[in-house]
């Protein structure tokens, strides 16, 4: 499928789900408000048109032009995306919360006694609500990081490999809502483990393979014994991966497409192409054709972006796979969603002697916002069996 057709999909399907989102926002506004003016409602559906499209628009604008206006529309759509969740969801909490007033005839009796609609305190109250837990979900976002750490038996490993260190990050989404403040925080909270090694699990990147070049600076100041290793997620795909990895190459990060790289002390690595890829008409490649039988025998990680076909992947030996792309659902109650199509959503499994770690990632992806979700980074220690 042409990738113009498949962005015109995606964003056919985005603009369909948000306007039905915004749509239901609309009549309780109305409802809880009890708006019947033809000015307050035509100002009410103009807002809404508006916020349904400024997601959408101020990415255009984005790529269009980067500079204070599009960083600006952008933010404030991202913002309005997160914040209208909440408003959503506390909403169709006062939706229900009215039915019952009304169907004990407390409704009735509250307006009489205020004399008011009982409606207008539950919109400040669902306002207040919504405001309160965006500002949370803002401020965890951007708050100190989660530190995973793991011990992580691995076979036949030689005695140097006992206490080797593997720093995983992923998802950080780097661009305009994660910048180099950002960066240098991450790359500051790496350097102070001392890692080995350091493997980013994908979506690196966000809008634009570019931004890779303006943060040169905090990125280049990576401290890995042997080095930054990654594999593609979606979001490569989408900035455009061929300009992605080779600027990730002139920063020292090595992109592993497919293929398998062998430590001196024995540890192999393996990294594959995020699905998304096939999409694009570019390189993809089965778990059988990178990872072959010497990954039975001997100490072997994988890189390998969404946590989907473990199964197949413990078939074949390996014994850590680290993976991301789900973010932990980023702002509850959204992780209930996500656990839908990922039942491995977040945290250590073990599938026979293979061992799997999903992290929640560091950045973010739409809202700047993550609730009931920090930001995480993973710190694995080798261990011989």
């Amino acid at each position: 499928m042409p990738r113009w057709l498949q962005f015109a999909l995606f964003i056919s399907v985005f603009l369909s789900i948000y306007a039905v989102f915004h749509f239901y926002l609309y009549t309780r506004i109305v409802a809880m408000l009890g708006l019947t003016a033809p000015r307050a409602l035509w100002t009410l559906r103009i807002f809404i048109i508006v916020m349904i499209f400024s997601f959408v628009l101020s990415r255009m604008l984005l790529s269009w032009q980067l500079n204070w206006l599009s960083r600006a529309a952008y933010w404030a759509a991202c913002l309005w995306m997160g914040f209208a969740l909440y408003i959503m969801l506390c909403a169709a909490v006062a939706h229900l919360f009215t039915g019952v007033l009304m169907v004990t005839g407390l409704w009735n009796r509250l307006e009489t006694a205020l004399g008011f609609s009982p409606g207008r305190l539950l919109f400040v109250a669902v306002t207040a609500v919504a405001l309160a837990l965006s500002a949370a979900a803002v401020r965890e976002a951007r708050g100190d990081f989660k530190i995973t750490r793991l011990d992580v038996p691995v076979k036949n490993a030689a005695p140097e490999l006992d206490g080797f260190t593997i720093v995983q990050i992923s998802d950080i989404h780097l661009g305009v809502l994660v910048g180099e403040e950002q960066c240098r925080k991450i790359v500051d909270a790496v350097n102070a483990e001392h890692p080995d090694l350091l493997l980013i699990t994908g979506d690196l990147v966000d809008e634009n393979a570019d931004r890779l070049l303006a943060l040169a600076d905090p990125l280049r100041r990576v401290n890995a014994r042997y080095g930054m290793f990654a594999v593609t997620g979606n979001h490569e795909y989408y900035a455009g991966a061929p300009q992605v990895i080779k600027h990730a190459a002139t920063l020292g990060i090595r992109f592993l497409q497919n293929e398998k790289i062998v430590f001196p002390n024995g540890l192999i690595l393996y990294g594959l192409n995020d699905p998304t890829a096939a999409r694009m008409n570019l390189p993809v490649a089965s778990f059988e054709q990178v990872i072959g039988p010497e990954a039975q025998t001997a100490p072997a990680v994988l890189m390998w972006h969404q946590p989907v076909r473990y199964e197949q992947i413990a078939a074949l030996g390996v014994d850590l796979t680290l993976s991301g792309h789900t973010h932990h659902g980023q702002m509850w109650p959204l992780s209930y969603v996500s656990a839908q199509f990922y039942p491995h959503q977040h945290g250590l499994y073990t599938i026979g002697a293979s061992r799997f770690y999903v992290s929640g990632g560091l950045g973010t992806w739409g809202p700047p916002m993550r609730l009931a979700s920090p930001p995480e980074m993973v710190v694995v220690k080798l261990r011989k069996m």
